[in-house]
């Protein structure tokens, strides 16, 4: 019998507590590569990578993934998805509020090491019946004077969206130097 390990890192996230340099071996006037995940254990360990790899300031990530929320009410069941768990449903949009606010922001933060300062979402209902919530900060991230010592400005914008046929929520998190 033979023992399957995981291909993630087993590895605790870094919490940054000071900047360094930026990398030589990017152009940062280019918009970052499109990265696309199908689950958030992978979207997550890409993050901890990126920190790690001192590249948490320039990346363009996209995950589409069903929110505990939903697997916990079908019990990891696939098959047990009701018709009524999409946007159009307002106890899924108030569930989905609760997940980003208490759950997928405080993720980010820890699996980045960046403390982000991400502001009040803004809700936006779309004529075809998605819900978009854009998160966006633009703050120093709380490193004060260093990011002018390494000359290291970035601004991070999150949207999530649901749509109206299926419970899936679509993550899309762009973080650019400025």
């Amino acid at each position: 019998m033979t023992k399957k390990y995981s291909s993630y890192s087993q590895t605790e996230p870094t919490h940054l507590e000071h900047l360094s340099p930026v990398t030589s071996r990017r152009n940062s006037l280019e918009e970052p590569p499109l990265r696309k995940f199908d689950d958030i254990v992978a979207f997550e360990q890409y993050l901890k990578d990126e920190t790690w790899d001192n590249e948490f300031d320039y990346f363009h990530l996209k995950v589409n993934y069903l929110p505990p929320f939903v697997l916990h009410s079908i019990h990891d069941n696939p098959e047990k998805i009701k018709p009524t768990m999409n946007s159009r449903s307002r106890k899924f949009v108030r569930h989905l509020g609760h997940h980003i606010k208490r759950h997928l922001l405080s993720e980010i933060n820890y699996y980045t090491g960046v403390n982000y300062n991400f502001e009040k979402a803004v809700v936006e209902h779309r004529p075809d019946g998605s819900i978009l919530f854009h998160l966006h900060d633009y703050s120093d991230h709380g490193y004060g004077e260093e990011t002018d010592k390494y000359n290291r400005h970035w601004k991070v914008d999150l949207d999530v969206m649901c749509n109206p046929e299926n419970p899936y929520v679509e993550v899309d998190m762009k973080s650019v130097p400025v």
